[in-house]
């Protein structure tokens, strides 16, 4: 049962910054100000839009910001936007929570495609097959959890396109090589070039982008 009233709080970073929302924004102070008091009532739910990720400690104040002793069993949550919602019970005369706000990035969606030709014939839909596999900046094999190499497959349509599409959840800078499959067909002389690609991951307005190049086996 929570009981009723009024309670003031103040979130504080990392750094020990008064940390609040004005006009939309998030302002820190390094002194205590009327303006960074959180006020709730028993039981309802306040909102901090726009926090950066990082630890955050909520204390329970008074008019001054003082740190106040805690009545048991005040519940309430606290929602952080653009990541996840963090729901916290405060109890047993704890005078701060310690929460986390971990931004949950949207994955992207990543596409490397190619062309398939041949001369003096004309290329039937998913007759050849191409693959991709993970591997490190010196073209060493990356494996999974279960010790298994990162591939994917795909065959061509019927205009000799190819395309391979995956998702990487984070920053970062992966390598891949793209290669043809040998199937054993004797009128077919199968490329045996090995495609070095990079994929360089960044976040630009908390979005992943990306920018893919050749680095071995082709032209940029």
């Amino acid at each position: 049962m929570v009981n009723e009233g009024v309670y003031k709080f103040v979130l504080k970073d990392e750094d020990g910054n008064y940390i609040y929302e004005k006009d939309g924004k998030i302002v820190k102070s390094s002194e205590f100000i009327k303006e960074a008091l959180i006020v709730i009532n028993a039981g309802e739910e306040k909102t901090i839009n726009n926090l950066d990720v990082g630890k955050y400690k909520l204390y329970e104040v008074d008019d001054s910001g003082t740190n106040v002793n805690l009545i048991n069993n005040i519940g309430y949550k606290v929602s952080f936007s653009p990541s996840n919602i963090i729901e916290i019970t405060r109890q047993n005369q704890n005078k701060e929570v310690t929460v986390t706000n971990t931004l949950k990035r949207e994955s992207i969606d990543i596409e490397i495609s190619g062309n398939k030709y041949l001369k003096n014939s004309k290329i039937n839909e998913r007759e050849f097959e191409f693959k991709l596999t993970q591997v490190d900046k010196d073209k060493r094999e990356i494996k999974d959890e279960n010790g298994e190499k990162i591939e994917y497959t795909t065959r061509n349509n019927i205009n000799g396109e190819f395309t391979f599409n995956f998702e990487i959840n984070d920053v970062g800078e992966y390598y891949y090589i793209v290669s043809e499959n040998d199937e054993g067909n004797s009128k077919y002389i199968y490329d045996t070039n090995k495609y070095l690609i990079k994929i360089n991951v960044t976040e630009e307005a908390k979005k992943l982008v990306y920018v893919m190049t050749i680095l071995d086996g082709g032209e940029n």
